[in-house]
Order: structure tokens, then C-alpha cells, then sequence
């Protein structure tokens, strides 16, 4: 989290703009359009192979309940399915950062002349 310097609003570090007042923390578009779509790219890693994790520990725990064992760690399952709804709620916030990127500073098209 970052602080806004106009209107101390905390901001998610990945924001390129205050959602308060408006104030532009970097003017490199360019620059910030790839870093979102970076970290975007591996949030979307990251929630997939945390999802495949959930889906192996709630496997292990039905195998175990079916064999008799009555063991759920529920630290362990309640510590994964937070993680990958934590990852879902970043990618989210990357994608609403993108898409108002895109939407207030459209990247002037570049003319080509044939001869």
C-alpha cells in the first residue's frame, strides 16, 4: 500500500492513479501498461496452481474421510482457499487498473504511408 502525496488516500501499490483525487503517480504509460500486464500474467499463474493445490488438498481430505480417517486440517485448507481468493481479488484490482489505464490514455495511432 502507498499513500497518496495529494491526498494521503492508501492506494494498492500497483496503481497508477489516486482513486480519490485523480493525482498520476508515474507518467511513463508505456512502462506502466507492461508492468500491469507482468503482474497480471503472474497473478494468473499464481491463482491457477494455488486452484490445482486447493483442488489436490480437498481430494486428499474426501480420500482420507472415505478411508476412515476423520483428520482435516483446517488451518491448511481454510490457509490455501484464502491465498487463491486473496490472488483472484489482486488479479481484479490489476485488471480494473489496466482497463482505466486504457481508458483514459488511448495510444495515438501511428499513420503508414505507401508509396
Amino acid at each position: 500500500m502507498v499513500e497518496c502525496p495529494k491526498c494521503y488516500l492508501p492506494q494498492e501499490a500497483s496503481a497508477w492513479q489516486c482513486d480519490g483525487c485523480g493525482y498520476e503517480f508515474r507518467k511513463d504509460y508505456d512502462n506502466v501498461r507492461s508492468t500491469l500486464r507482468a503482474q497480471l500474467k503472474t497473478s494468473r499463474t499464481v491463482f491457477w496452481l494455488m486452484l490445482i493445490v486447493d483442488v489436490g488438498i480437498v481430494g486428499a481430505t474426501v480420500y482420507l474421510v472415505t478411508r476412515g480417517w476423520i483428520y482435516i486440517s483446517v488451518p491448511l485448507v481454510l490457509g490455501a482457499i484464502g491465498f487463491t481468493v486473496q490472488t483472484a481479488r489482486k488479479i481484479a484490482i490489476l485488471r480494473e487498473h489496466l482497463s482505466s489505464l486504457d481508458r483514459r490514455h488511448v495510444p495515438v495511432p501511428t499513420a503508414i504511408v505507401h508509396r
